[in-house]
């Protein structure tokens, strides 16, 4: 499918190891009647050989794309072709303002899905580690959500209603807490008997409440 024309232009299969102030400078010498705009290279190791051009028009994006495409640069053909958005460059400051806030936004809440994923994973894991676990009077409740502000007081509020219930020992530097009944069946009634949604509620979504070590 064509791309739209407009006024950047995406060219890549630039030589990578000529340095881009190098390329930078022949580009503008080369397109100097074309009035480029900006010319924006790509530095990191996994981008470099690509580049933007911006001008002021649509017939100068043009015409520098025949200029370039398919022309040897530093024993490279490169590929020149219309870019899949016009540059940061071609808007005014407001414009700028508004996208630059929408990206942040976005780049927000893919770190926030990413870590739910990275969370989800690691419960996950330490379920299957868990399983292995024999039962003991000592419970562990890992992941407790920081965002909640748990405290010695909360916990033990919480688990005193289970029959056998002795005393709740929060690490919070850890996001964990043991808690200790009188024997290994007032910890099993507790596993068997305790609400999901209620714990969840508590101590946050990712909680994991098992057998300690012995």
């Amino acid at each position: 499918m064509s791309v739209e024309p407009k006024q950047t232009v995406y060219v890549n299969n630039i030589n990578d190891r000529v340095s881009t102030n190098k390329v930078r400078s022949v580009l503008e010498t080369n397109l100097q009647k074309y009035r480029p705009v900006s010319i924006s290279l790509a530095k990191t190791l996994k981008l470099k050989g690509q580049a933007f051009l911006t001008f002021q028009s649509i017939g100068d994006a043009s015409r520098a794309i025949e200029a370039l495409n398919n022309q040897e640069y530093f024993g490279k053909r490169v590929r020149a072709t219309f870019a899949n958005s016009n540059s940061d460059t071609l808007l005014d400051k407001k414009e700028l303002k508004q996208i630059r806030t929408r990206r942040q936004q976005e780049h927000k809440v893919s770190k926030q899905s990413t870590k739910h994923a990275k969370s989800t994973v690691d419960k996950s894991k330490i379920k299957k580690q868990n399983q292995k676990l024999p039962p003991h009077r000592i419970l562990l409740l890992q992941n407790i959500s920081p965002a909640l502000h748990v405290t010695k007081e909360s916990l033990d509020e919480f688990f005193e209603k289970f029959a056998g219930f002795e005393a709740a020992r929060f690490i919070k530097v850890r996001s964990l807490a043991f808690i200790d009944f009188e024997n290994d069946d007032s910890a099993i009634e507790c596993l068997q008997s305790i609400d999901e949604d209620e714990i969840r509620r508590n101590f946050g979504e990712d909680i994991v409440l098992w057998y300690a070590k012995k």
